[in-house]
């Protein structure tokens, strides 16, 4: 006797579902809290196009997470429970028991799961659509050469805990739409987990000073806005930034409140002022996967001034020595160069560049940004990665307090800075206690 299929190929549906497919824009962007259903719902779409791919043009869509194990734990294991969970789908693929696929449907249309590690050839082939899972711990240049490749439409999720590429590369196009999720989109996540949620409110709720609370809930249904609102802000002020962060993040789906960044006071300009001195380029190398980071610094007015000019992964000494003179820069101009890469440094030498190297020295990091945190800093507006480096280079946090201690990563133009400050302020070498200014006593005989 022949199966009968259903005729609706899932059982259960969120909004976000419905949301990932009546979107019609280039970028479906979906920003959401624990549990909101983002990567569910949006492998649910991915299978229903692929279903009713019509035979035209690309066939493939790719699925991409930063390690394999995310990909594992993530979309991957999603779209294995949607076989298991739905006949009409498991009967539309031709090979619906592969572990990793690509998997090919009855349509002709192949959905890959790819991660960094593998990303070889799926990101130099073309395809129909693309998902870029928990987006936020994928490279921009890696994401771009992708994205260039997709004719239809691009999907990224991520939980928003700072601001990363998508805020600027992405959601400042004309053709891109942000959809924001949480928990209660989700009818069918677990009374634990919601609970869990709660807690983070209740926590940041209590961590405040207790007088505000009080006399906030005493007045916020009142009529006097502006004592509502200066009376918020001094509560928000002392409230705990970890258990606040918890709460828009992981429970609302919002963008985080920024927590043990290391540079919070930056000021954003249009451009680098006349008159700088102490200009210098300064060079980061960069060892894959990290990028090359180039930077313009000067001075003025006991200010230091900076400027994004290159960022990039995957780039050799040639290279770089072009794009430094694609920008105009001369024997003239000073070059200061992270010493780890001395072979690059040679090699600049032997082209005439003015290149030394950076003082680097035990407990330069520390140093060197004590010593930055002790000047106001101004950086051009379109210093795109540097104002993602500034929101994401923290210290490690525990128990929602600062270590002391710098996370190592998304601080390749903040290492250049460091370089820039050392160079023309190095620090003062200690001299073992006694032996400084001892003279030498002659003995005569007479």
């Amino acid at each position: 006797m022949k199966e009968t299929l259903p005729t609706v190929l899932f059982d259960s549906y969120t909004p976000v579902y419905y949301w990932a497919k009546e979107c019609e824009s280039k970028f479906c962007v979906m920003q959401g809290g624990t549990s909101s259903s983002k990567t569910h719902s949006i492998m649910q779409n991915e299978s229903r196009e692929c279903i009713e791919w019509d035979g035209k043009g690309k066939a493939v869509t790719t699925v991409v997470a930063e390690t394999s194990d995310s990909l594992e734990r993530g979309a991957l294991r999603d779209f294995k429970n949607l076989i298991e969970s739905s006949p009409l789908l498991r009967a539309c693929l031709l090979n619906p028991n592969l572990v990793r696929g690509p998997y090919k449907f009855k349509s002709g249309a192949i959905l890959e799961f790819v991660h960094l590690g593998d990303l070889g050839k799926a990101k130099h082939g073309k395809r129909r659509r693309l998902y870029l899972n928990e987006g936020n711990h994928l490279d921009f240049e890696i994401a771009e050469k992708m994205i260039v490749r997709t004719d239809g439409q691009v999907t990224i999720d991520y939980n928003s805990d700072a601001r990363f590429w998508a805020h600027e590369e992405i959601l400042t196009r004309d053709n891109a739409e942000l959809f924001i999720s949480n928990y209660t989109h989700n009818p069918y996540v677990s009374q634990d987990i919601i609970d869990q949620l709660i807690r983070y409110k209740t926590k940041w709720q209590e961590s405040g000073d207790q007088q505000l609370r009080k006399a906030y809930e005493e007045i916020k249904d009142s009529d006097n806005d502006k004592l509502i609102k200066k009376i918020f802000n001094k509560w928000n002020a002392t409230s705990s930034t970890h258990w606040r962060n918890k709460w828009y993040v992981y429970g609302l789906g919002l963008t985080g409140i920024i927590e043990g960044v290391i540079y919070p006071d930056i000021v954003w300009i249009p451009r680098l002022p006349l008159n700088l001195i102490k200009r210098a380029y300064i060079i980061d190398w960069g060892f894959n996967p990290d990028p090359c980071a180039i930077s313009l610094m000067g001075m003025k007015r006991g200010g230091i001034y900076g400027k994004e000019l290159f960022y990039k992964t995957d780039q050799t000494t040639p290279q770089i020595m072009d794009f430094m003179r694609s920008i105009g820069v001369t024997k003239k101009d000073l070059i200061i160069a992270d010493p780890a890469n001395m072979d690059a440094i040679t090699q600049f030498k032997r082209k005439g560049f003015n290149i030394v190297e950076a003082n680097k020295f035990p407990g330069s990091i520390k140093s060197g940004i004590n010593s930055l945190k002790g000047h106001d800093m101004y950086l051009t507006d379109d210093s795109i990665y540097w104002k993602i480096e500034q929101e994401n280079y923290k210290y490690i946090m525990r128990h929602g307090k600062s270590t002391g201690t710098p996370v190592d990563k998304h601080n390749h133009l903040w290492d250049g800075a460091r370089y820039y400050y050392h160079h023309w302020y190095p620090p003062k070498k200690k001299t073992k206690k006694g032996t400084r200014h001892k003279r030498r006593i002659r003995s005569f005989s007479h």
